[in-house]
Formats: structure tokens, C-alpha cells, sequence
């Protein structure tokens, strides 16, 4: 497969399938805009942005940054549940809450990564 609009929205469909998350679907923006990031959640709009040159024709990596992205959009639709995570939702401190988030959306596209993996390959 290769690093492309297509390939980015048949990975988003896996997930939203295996994940059971067909009625919280996030708007999906693919951009062929440089950028230091490989993606970009927007919580407000609800929106993964994904921008193309920094992939570099890396598949691998390009689906980590969908699958990451979601992880967001997961947190922010409070499907997912973690209670360290709930309780830094309550703390003031933007950092250690960050942390939390990268560190979880990080492990979930790590999970998802491999079984994804295994069906295309």
C-alpha cells in the first residue's frame, strides 16, 4: 500500500470497524502541506489531519499517525476510559494531563498497528 488520501481512509474505516466506533466517525483532512508533524488531532472540530510529506513514503509510520490520531479522537469522546487518565482530566497541571494523553494514544496505535499489520501482509 502506498502513503496516500485512499490508503488513509481505508485505515481510519479499520478502525472505526474494529473499534465498534461506527456513529463517532472524526472528520478526516489529508494535506499535502510541509509540516514538522506527521498529524494532528483537532478537539474541537473533531478533526484528523494528516499531512502527507511528512511520511515519506513510511506505510508504517503513516498508519501509527491515523491510529495514534484516533486514540485522540477516542479521548475525546470519552470512549475510552482509563482511571489515571480520568483523574488528570481533573488536575490542572497541562502537562502531566499531555503526558497522559500522548502515553495512551501512543499504546493504542501500537496495538491496533500490529493487527493491522497482520491483515494487510
Amino acid at each position: 500500500m502506498q502513503v496516500n488520501r485512499s490508503s488513509a481512509k481505508l485505515i481510519l474505516s479499520w478502525i472505526v470497524s474494529e473499534t465498534k466506533q461506527h456513529n463517532n466517525i472524526p472528520k478526516l483532512i489529508i494535506t499535502n502541506k510541509k509540516s514538522f508533524r506527521f498529524g494532528e488531532y483537532d478537539f474541537k472540530r473533531k478533526t484528523i489531519k494528516i499531512f502527507l510529506p511528512s511520511h515519506q513514503n513510511n506505510f508504517e509510520e503513516f498508519i501509527d499517525t491515523i491510529l495514534h490520531e484516533f486514540g485522540h479522537h477516542l479521548q475525546n469522546t470519552k470512549v475510552v476510559r482509563y482511571p489515571r487518565l480520568n483523574k488528570c482530566l481533573k488536575w490542572n497541571d497541562d502537562r502531566l494531563r499531555e503526558q497522559d494523553f500522548e502515553t495512551h494514544a501512543k499504546q493504542f496505535a501500537n496495538k491496533y498497528k500490529k493487527k493491522f499489520l497482520k491483515i494487510i501482509c
